[in-house]
């Protein structure tokens, strides 16, 4: 496994939600999703096989909730603090949020899956949506822009277009300075 991959969805992992294929049912059998912290999620999680070789294909997972526990492991912070210290906040993202505060709920989209019956996107079934707020990093949360975040992400456009632009005056120093 590599972090591309995990970054990618290609690394393998399920959600253990998708069919009754023996590596969805031990997600299952192990309660994975509920977990009470990133360490028992991991334990958890290092129990089961992978359900394709990484690397080999695209699979919707629980790839981010282990680059969450990777990220918490580094830098001894939880996800949702680095996220918003290291990239949210320099960025000046501030409608982009793990745990979305209640006063932003309101503007948050619904999620939506791919209905192949009807040939169209639909909410999902109750037993799969999840809230926005008060849910730990680990259980299927997802970094998630409010609506109207638009100019978070073009502003994160800006700012990486700005940071491509800037390079290292050599190895051993890592300060960023423009070209």
């Amino acid at each position: 496994m590599t972090i591309e991959q995990l970054m990618t969805d290609t690394v393998g992992l399920t959600y253990g939600s998708y069919t009754d294929h023996a590596i969805e049912a031990a997600y299952r059998e192990v309660n994975l999703l509920n977990s009470s912290d990133l360490a028992e999620f991991i334990a958890r999680l290092s129990e089961i096989p992978v359900r394709y070789e990484p690397g080999s294909r695209y699979h919707y997972s629980v790839a981010t909730d282990v680059l969450g526990a990777l990220v918490e492991s580094i830098s001894a912070q939880s996800p949702e603090n680095f996220f918003q210290e290291r990239i949210f906040s320099p960025l000046e993202m501030n409608d982009t949020f793990i745990d979305v505060p209640n006063d932003k709920l309101q503007r948050s989209a619904n999620n939506h899956n791919w209905n192949a019956e009807d040939n169209r996107m639909s909410l999902p079934p109750a037993e799969f949506d999840r809230p926005y707020t008060g849910v730990n990093f680990f259980r299927r949360r997802r970094i998630a822009v409010v609506r109207d975040g638009l100019h978070d992400f073009l502003r994160f456009v800006a700012k990486r277009r700005q940071l491509q632009r800037c390079t290292y005056s050599r190895p051993e120093d890592r300060s960023i300075h423009d070209d």
